[in-house]
């Protein structure tokens, strides 16, 4: 459309140059044209935020139906899966403990039929869940730049030097306008909550929100990491010395254990036999 009034533009200006006595017959063809594309315009959008009101009606029915067909509870807990292993829908999912298996189900409206499904994973298989990652944060330095006496500047300052945080120059008797020197914070936040488990032997993992290991501490707190590590520091009571601080090492070097933490396990230990 943009396109067909830039040529219609054109040749009414060419219709200028040939014909100006006739030109207004022209400019009434323009305002038809633009009234006609207005009017077409804004029933495509009508028709198409129609077609988005109607696909969302039919995906919240189907949603519907079929948390009636696998009888979800609506005061299920629920995450937000981000990518991992499981092949289900990565969008906010329901949670829950059910014949000794951790139970998922999309916890909103999905288009494709084929994700709603349960997908269940037995709480033997689980090994555990923790949270990695970190919040980072950098500045980032914008402005300074300008014209001053004819001479262009941009992040360094010609004819002056910068003097305090704002940016101001001094030491230059030449006219002209700089820019203000801006910092800005900005922060990244890529950690996240994963939780490992194993499928005939080999382990998978799955990544969800930060924010979500509250949620796991509330639906399988048993597995939650330190946890783990206690249970696996628990079977030394049955074991000698020697025998834990193989188990202890081995989890360091699966990396369950940092080099902090095999330490002060190490010494708990020591401690025991002195």
């Amino acid at each position: 459309m943009g396109c067909l009034i830039a040529i219609i533009v054109f040749l009414l200006l060419c219709w200028l140059v040939e014909s100006p006595g006739t030109f207004f017959i022209g400019i009434i063809i323009l305002i038809i044209l633009c009234i006609w594309a207005g009017v077409t315009t804004s029933k495509k959008n009508q028709e198409e935020e129609q077609r988005r009101i109607l696909k969302r009606e039919k995906n919240n029915k189907m949603f519907k139906e079929k948390k009636l067909q696998y009888n979800i509870k609506e005061n299920h807990p629920t995450i937000n899966y981000k990518n991992g292993f499981a092949s289900i829908a990565k969008t906010k999912q329901y949670i829950w403990i059910q014949g000794e298996k951790l139970c998922f189900f999309p916890a909103i409206a999905q288009s494709d039929v084929y994700d709603y499904t349960i997908y269940s994973i037995p709480l033997k298989d689980i090994e555990y869940y923790a949270s990695r990652g970190e919040i980072s944060k950098e500045t980032k330095i914008s402005g300074g730049g300008g014209v001053i006496g004819g001479s262009s500047i941009g992040g360094a300052i010609v004819g002056g030097v910068i003097a305090g945080g704002a940016g101001a120059v001094i030491g230059s008797r030449k006219k002209g306008k700089i820019e203000p020197i801006k910092s800005e914070i900005i922060k990244h936040d890529n950690r996240e909550t994963f939780l490992n488990y194993f499928i005939d032997g080999v382990k998978h993992s799955m990544f969800f929100y930060y924010e979500d290991y509250t949620t796991f501490l509330k639906v399988i707190p048993e597995k939650e990491y330190n946890s783990f590590v206690n249970v696996h520091i628990s079977k030394g009571s049955k074991q000698s010395f020697k025998e834990q601080l193989i188990d202890l090492a081995d989890l360091k070097e699966k990396g369950i254990l940092s080099e902090e933490e095999f330490n002060e396990k190490k010494k708990i230990l020591l401690d025991k036999i002195i």
